[in-house]
């Protein structure tokens, strides 16, 4: 006897962006954030279905977001992330109330200009742009 059963729903997971003072930054930091943040999503689309990005849209005084299920899409959604740099800043406490909303909804990752990657409040990781190259390539991270 054969049994049928519903598939379940794909696992996917979120990452939230600080992208606040990547317009003021030196090419270089702008370059590694931008690095990691493509390495991160592809490294998370190997163990989850979809990853949804979100960050702070200084123009319009909100959070925006995407969902990656692809490279192309990884392509894609790092074409919006060049798209923003240099907006205006964003007023501190609107961003802090943003994430801290966002956060509350639920578990997610987290990646700031500061190159810090977190899970909830969990630092997991504190990359380097000098060294950025390297601990992508060999980096395996515990989560």
């Amino acid at each position: 006897m054969v049994k049928e059963y519903e598939k379940e729903q794909d696992f996917a997971t979120e990452l939230l962006l600080g992208v606040a003072g990547l317009g003021e930054a030196r090419e270089s930091e702008t370059d590694a954030f931008y690095e990691l943040v493509s390495a991160l999503v592809l490294g998370l689309l190997k163990r989850a279905a979809a990853v949804r990005v979100h960050w702070y849209d200084g123009h319009r005084k909100c959070l925006a977001d995407t969902g990656v299920v692809s490279e192309g899409q990884c392509r894609d959604m790092l074409l919006k992330l060049y798209r923003i740099d240099g907006q205006e800043a964003a007023d501190a406490q609107e961003k802090a109330e943003l994430e801290r909303c966002f956060m509350a909804q639920g578990s997610a990752f987290r990646l700031g200009a500061d190159l810090c990657w977190y899970w909830n409040e969990t630092l997991i990781f504190r990359f380097s742009k000098e060294k950025i190259e390297e601990q992508i390539a060999w980096g395996n991270y515990v989560i």
